[in-house]
């Protein structure tokens, strides 16, 4: 359930600042 990412995510973006979509970006291209 992509839902489910989703909810994550945008946790740890409310939760961080903007940098935390630089930080989730890289994170993505590891993987």
């Amino acid at each position: 359930m992509p839902l489910e990412r989703a909810d994550e995510a945008h946790r740890l973006i409310e939760g961080r600042t903007p940098l935390g979509k630089i930080v989730l970006r890289p994170d993505s291209a590891s993987t």
